[in-house]
This record gives structure tokens, C-alpha cells and sequence, in this order.
């Protein structure tokens, strides 16, 4: 009876300590980081030439996909509204990998693509919830994003380090298609640059275009990728060479003319010369071709002695200054006078967008014969000075050019102290009034009047004051008249004598 007595009790103790160990373990809180972590199946995918090979189950029954029934297009068509960079297709015969963010966070947000040769693994992971709680995106924010990226008319797309594109826009994949008759190849990209830059000029040829477009292709370094943008300058870059064409025709047509010619922009460097400035000034032409400022220029100007030297050299800054700003408002003009000789005619004119040009011209054989003139005349004029006959000059038009110290005295006609032109008519008034005979009057008009032909007529002229004056007229050349008084004693008497007179 003992024994059965003490198993009895033995059993008994036993569970009562089970019992007291289960409720003990039952009371104590469950914390997961002292538990082992159960790792769940993966969801992975695998490829082959395209077609999905294999799926594990959790990636089957989220996606829906299953193995020889569906191809890379249809994983695009299911997760592109979540991974837009995804990419369209995978070239064969390449190795390579890319991570893919969701945009989103409503499943699976990293997308692991790894390919090599015709094989390609694809993951679906999950990232830790607590990396992301405060950066969750604004849905809305994303879905405009994606319509500007999608409306954008310049193409706009991003390369990996490898120069692999892994997101485009609409414009580029049209743009991709007219270029090269196929869908985007994500190994090609439309504008091959290498190393990138951040801004270069590139271009692209059409087959449905002759001619090439011209392309401002912009780079922007962000993180592991390359962000492109590339806009069509087609007409910038048709404004630039007719502005080319159009300076090189106006530099060929300057070069040909005897005046120097400089132009200043608005910034006041010299943009356009000709040959004859070079003549001209003796400034070389590499000085010119480097654009020198227009106070460089009017420097240079004075080292050459090629303008006249100024008399007080800190005044000098001062007079260019003006002289640039009256050029500027298009008035100046002078003419120099150098220690050579020669006499230069400067002028200054305004031209659109705050251009400034000067011409100069050598004008030294003209004012040679202005002063050679000068000098005959002021010698003709002394010789017909001394002549005791009173002679005056008409032009064609009647008006006075010349008399003789005999005319203006004797007259008291002085043209160079009236206000106006003294003509013709001014002085057969005065002549007329001296007359004492009416009919001599009207032989002085009639021997006027008629002086159309080349003809000579004498009228002998009775004055009040007394004697008589033979007066002569005489067409001279380029119908010019002459009109010449000489006084004698005779009786005055009109003699219609026509004598020819050779000019």
C-alpha cells in the first residue's frame, strides 16, 4: 500500500509543477526580439528570354502570374502604375542590375532586377516600415509628377552609371521611334555624349528631314543616375548663321570700300572692320581682330599719330569720352588734321541695339583742291579788283557771284553785307534809277532779256549824274552772265551787234 501510496504522491507533486511552470510561462510578456525570426518565402520571379520560367507561390498568387503562360510585358503591365522607371525591355547577352523604387507604399516597395545573358531574377522586398513612416510621399504629388513627365514636349529621360537608360518620357521614345523606325532600345541612347556635360549642342538626323535638328542636351548629376534633358534650338541656331551670313556679306562688301569703317556694340567692343581702317589708321589687324574697347581704340589712334594730338594729356580721357558720347547720339563730326598732311573726315553714327560706327575718310586731295580753289579765286579776284571797269557776274539763276571793287563802288552794290542773295533784278533796278533817258532803260532791259542766245549786246547808258557808260553783256560759259560798265564820252546809241562768244 506504500508504494502504491508514494507513486500516488510523486505523480501528484509532478503536475502540481508543470501546472506552476505553464501558468508562469503563460504570465510572462512576449517580446518578438527574443524569438527567432521566421523567414518568410520570397517573391521572385525568374526569366528566360522573356518568358517567366519559374515563381515562387507567394509571387504567383500576389501578381497572378504563372510560368510558360506569361512574358516580361505582362510583369511591366502589373507593376508599372508602382515602378515607372521599369524598364520596357532587356537586351540579351548583357549583365547587369538595377534597384527600382515604388511609388508608393501599398505592398511591396523595391523591385531587385538582376540579369545575365537571357536569364533575369526579379525580388520583390519589402523595406522597413520605420525608415519610411515620415517620408511617405503625397500621392497627388506623384500622380502630377508623373503627368508633367509624361506632357513634357522635350524629351527627358536618366541613365545609370553604366549608360543604361532606365526611365524616359513620352517625347523621347516618339522622338526615339522617328529617329530610328524601332521602340526604345535601353542600351542606345538617342544622343550618344559619353562623358557627360553639363550643357552641349548635339545633332540628330531624320530620315523624313534633310537637314539635321540641332539639340541643347542639359546633364544633372543626381545620386547614381543622370538626368537629361534635351530641347530642340533649331531656330536659335538659324538666327545665329544668318547673323553669321549676314556680317560676313556686310565685312565682304566693306572691303572694298575706301573709307575705314568701325563698329562698336553696345558693350563698346569692336565688332566689324574693313581693310581700308587698316590703311587708314596703321593699327594691325590682329589688334583689331581682338576686339579692343573703344577707348583702346582711340588710344592706339593717338600712339600712330593717326588723329590730332591732344594739348593737354589729362584732359585726354575727358575729349574721348565725349567724343564716344557724341557719337552715340550720332553727332559727331570733325575732321583731323595730322602732323603727315593728310586731313581725315571722322563721323560718328548710332546705330540699332546701341551700336556705334565711325568712318573715316581720307579727304587730303580734296582739301588740297578746295585750298588750291581757294587760292585761284582770292588770285581772280584780285585781278579783276584792279580793273578801273565795273564787272559783276551772274549765275544762271540771276543770282550775283561775282563784282570787282569798280562795281561795288560805283554802284554801291555789296554783296557780301546783304542778308540775302542780291540778284539780277536787284541790280537792273539800281541801274535803271542812275539812267536819265527812258529809252535807255528800256535798251538795258531789252539787252537783259535777251541775253538767251550766245550773244553779246552794248548799250550805251546816259546817266544823271552825267557822262555815259558803254555797258556790255555777255553769256559766258555754263550760262553764266557778265555784265561790264565802261565809261566814255561818246552819245549814248544802242548797237544790236550779235557777236558769238566761245566759252
Amino acid at each position: 500500500m506504500l508504494e502504491i501510496f508514494d507513486i500516488v504522491m510523486v505523480f501528484a507533486a509532478a503536475f502540481i509543477t508543470v501546472a506552476v511552470t505553464l501558468v508562469w510561462l503563460n504570465r510572462m510578456p512576449l517580446s518578438g526580439q527574443h524569438l527567432p525570426a521566421q523567414d518568410a518565402e520570397p517573391l521572385s520571379l525568374l526569366f528566360d528570354k522573356g518568358v517567366l520560367h519559374h515563381t515562387t507561390q507567394s509571387a504567383a498568387g500576389l501578381l497572378g502570374l504563372r510560368p510558360g503562360e506569361h512574358d516580361w510585358s505582362d510583369l511591366r503591365d502589373t507593376l508599372l502604375s508602382r515602378f515607372p522607371d521599369l524598364p520596357q525591355n532587356l537586351g540579351p547577352d548583357d549583365t547587369g542590375q538595377a534597384n527600382l523604387l515604388a511609388t508608393d507604399y501599398n505592398g511591396p516597395e523595391t523591385l531587385r532586377i538582376f540579369w545575365r545573358g537571357n536569364l533575369c531574377w526579379v525580388t520583390l522586398m519589402q523595406r522597413d516600415a520605420g525608415v519610411h513612416a515620415d517620408h511617405k510621399p503625397d500621392q497627388r504629388e506623384v500622380t502630377a509628377l508623373r503627368r508633367v513627365a509624361r506632357t513634357t514636349p522635350n524629351p527627358v529621360w536618366q541613365e545609370d552609371k553604366d549608360g543604361i537608360v532606365r526611365w524616359y518620357n513620352d517625347a523621347y521614345a516618339t522622338l526615339f521611334t522617328e529617329v530610328n523606325g524601332t521602340a526604345v532600345d535601353l542600351h542606345k541612347p538617342l544622343f550618344s555624349r559619353g562623358v557627360p556635360a553639363p550643357t552641349c549642342r548635339v545633332t540628330l538626323t531624320r530620315p523624313s528631314q534633310p537637314a539635321p535638328d540641332w539639340y541643347e542636351v542639359t546633364a544633372v548629376q543626381t545620386d547614381d543616375m543622370v538626368v537629361f534633358h534635351a530641347t530642340c534650338i533649331n531656330t536659335v541656331v538659324a538666327a545665329e548663321n544668318a547673323q553669321r551670313n549676314f556680317v560676313q556679306t556686310l565685312a565682304k562688301t566693306f572691303a572694298h570700300l575706301p573709307i575705314g569703317l568701325a563698329i562698336f556694340d553696345r558693350k563698346g567692343q569692336l565688332v566689324l572692320f574693313n581693310p581700308a581702317l587698316v590703311d587708314l589708321t596703321d593699327l594691325s589687324a590682329r589688334f583689331l581682330s581682338a576686339r579692343p574697347a573703344m577707348l583702346s581704340f582711340f588710344d592706339a589712334l593717338r600712339e600712330n599719330r593717326r588723329m590730332p594730338e591732344p594739348k593737354n594729356y589729362r584732359s585726354w580721357r575727358e575729349e574721348i569720352s565725349d567724343v564716344m558720347a557724341a557719337a552715340t547720339d550720332g553727332r559727331y563730326q570733325e575732321t583731323w588734321t595730322l602732323e603727315s598732311g593728310q586731313t581725315y573726315s571722322v563721323k560718328g553714327r548710332q546705330h540699332p541695339d546701341g551700336a556705334t560706327a565711325f568712318l573715316i575718310e581720307d579727304i587730303s586731295a580734296e582739301m588740297t583742291l578746295t585750298r588750291n580753289f581757294r587760292i585761284e579765286l582770292e588770285q581772280a579776284q584780285v585781278m579783276v579788283d584792279e580793273a578801273k571797269d565795273a564787272m559783276a557776274v551772274f549765275s544762271p539763276t540771276g543770282v550775283l557771284t561775282l563784282c570787282n571793287a569798280a562795281f561795288r563802288s560805283h554802284w554801291g552794290i555789296d554783296p557780301e553785307a546783304a542778308f540775302a542773295d542780291v540778284t539780277l533784278q536787284d541790280c537792273a533796278r539800281i541801274w535803271k534809277r542812275g539812267c536819265a533817258d527812258d529809252r535807255d532803260k528800256s535798251a538795258l532791259d531789252d539787252a537783259l532779256i535777251g541775253r538767251g542766245g550766245a550773244m553779246s549786246c552794248e548799250v550805251f547808258l546816259r546817266m544823271q549824274a552825267g557822262g555815259t557808260l558803254q555797258t556790255k553783256v555777255v553769256q559766258i560759259s555754263s550760262g553764266a552772265l557778265l555784265v561790264r560798265f565802261h565809261a566814255t564820252k561818246g552819245v549814248g546809241h544802242i548797237a544790236h551787234t550779235p557777236t558769238r562768244v566761245t566759252a
